[in-house]
């Protein structure tokens, strides 16, 4: 599904973001070699925001409202 997402950000400003975890709308994957290894956080989501065609993250705890805004036709 593509949804909208509401939360506070960091800096304590709204934000409402269209976003998807649809694969058939991401982009294609690039492996890229780190220096270092990122810890996984399980206070943090990321989503690809459909406006601005890039990956964002926000606090799961600061999010205040999802709403569906188009549905994946799962008969395809």
């Amino acid at each position: 599904n593509e949804c909208e997402l509401t939360f506070t950000k960091v800096d304590g400003t709204k934000r409402t973001m269209p976003c998807t975890l649809d694969a058939k709308r991401l982009p294609p994957v690039i492996v890229k070699e780190s220096a270092k290894e990122k810890k996984p956080n399980d206070q943090v989501m990321s989503v690809f925001c459909t406006d601005k065609q890039e990956w964002r993250s926000f606090r799961i705890m600061n999010a205040e409202e999802i709403r569906v805004i188009v549905s994946s036709n799962f008969a395809e």
